[in-house]
């Protein structure tokens, strides 16, 4: 997650909360989109596949499902409004706003879980909203572009370090484990998620609502924690 006080510098780390938080956010994704791929056999956190469909619907003619998957990006769509309309710019003040987006996400996964199994197709739409939020919420900052709910970049990202640091490029060790953590965070919410959605289904999206919660109370945590320095030596100026 950017914040502005984060300096746009090559080889200072950030805080550990921003590691944790990265890999908290990509196993939540991860696990919702292990859930919808075992419940519905549709993808939700990327949208490749989505846009891919519709190419190939439209070029075979073939337009029976193409109004779901318009659905489908459409609701991502959505949530990357909602994210923008909430955080307003990519250099965002106030970290609070992070955890409203995050509240809201908790929201609209409980209430996908709530029509789990029920309305077709709304759950899987609300889930890709909530990836959207999701998704939207990250952006540049130390000089990476992070997402938290695909891994394409991520990859892409660790070879092309790996590419640089053989013919003696520059290399930043705590951009290549974080960029490892993000990885690792999306498979083990993808295992979790398949190890319970074998036992008890109805019960993933609430989980992962209740982590998107915990995750906007770490957030608000953290504000208050690094805004305490600041108060302190406003007061003693």
């Amino acid at each position: 997650m950017p914040y502005s006080d984060f300096r746009s510098v090559q080889s200072e780390r950030p805080q550990p909360m921003v590691f944790a938080g990265g890999v908290f956010l990509t196993l939540l994704a991860g696990a919702v989109n292990v859930a919808m791929l075992s419940f519905y056999a549709v993808p939700v956190s990327h949208m490749s596949g989505a846009v891919s469909r519709l190419g190939m619907g439209f070029g075979t003619r073939r337009f029976a499902d193409l109004g779901v998957v318009g659905l489908l990006i459409g609701g991502f769509t959505l949530g990357c409004v909602l994210t923008g309309a909430l955080v307003g710019s990519s250099a965002l003040a106030s970290r609070r706003r992070y955890a409203l987006v995050l509240l809201c996400e908790a929201t609209v996964l409980g209430l996908a879980a709530a029509l789990l199994g029920g309305a077709t197709h709304v759950s899987v739409i609300l889930c890709a909203m909530a990836c959207g939020m999701q998704n939207a919420m990250a952006s540049s900052y130390y000089g990476l572009v992070v997402r938290t709910t695909h891994v394409t970049g991520i990859i892409t990202d660790l070879g092309f370090m790996l590419g640089a640091r053989l013919t003696a490029g520059h290399f930043v060790w705590w951009k290549f484990l974080l960029l490892l953590l993000l990885v690792s965070g999306y498979l083990a919410g993808g295992t979790l998620s398949a190890a319970a959605m074998a036992i008890r289904p109805g019960l993933v999206l609430w989980g992962c609502s209740a982590l998107a919660l915990a995750i906007a109370g770490g957030c608000l945590r953290f504000h208050q924690t690094a805004s305490e320095p600041s108060e302190r030596d406003a007061r003693s100026v």
